[in-house]
């Protein structure tokens, strides 16, 4: 089972990225769109893994990590440029 790291960090520009495991986990919060990559086996980070429906568990996990971290994160203004760190409960 895929765990996320308690924490995620923006990346500038409105996206977040998460890891667990072999996996990294990619939402840009503008369009919704979302990353999910193997870097064991894509270390370069070519084959978005997202749409592959096998990885729809997975998915699921860092959608809900996020969301739980995004909860408990602190307010930053736009005027902050610097990425920020939010962490989340522990997961189950």
């Amino acid at each position: 089972m895929v765990r996320p790291r308690k924490e995620w960090r923006t990346a500038g520009q409105g996206s977040s990225r998460s890891h667990s495991g072999d996996f990294v986990y990619i939402r840009n919060e503008g369009d919704g769109s979302e990353e999910l990559f193997n870097q064991r086996d894509d270390p370069q980070e070519v084959t978005n893994l997202a749409r592959a429906e096998a990885m729809l568990p997975v998915l699921r996990r860092f959608r809900d990590h996020v969301a739980q971290a995004k909860a408990h994160a602190p307010a930053v203004t736009d005027a902050d440029a610097s990425p920020r760190v939010a962490s989340a409960p522990d997961l189950p």
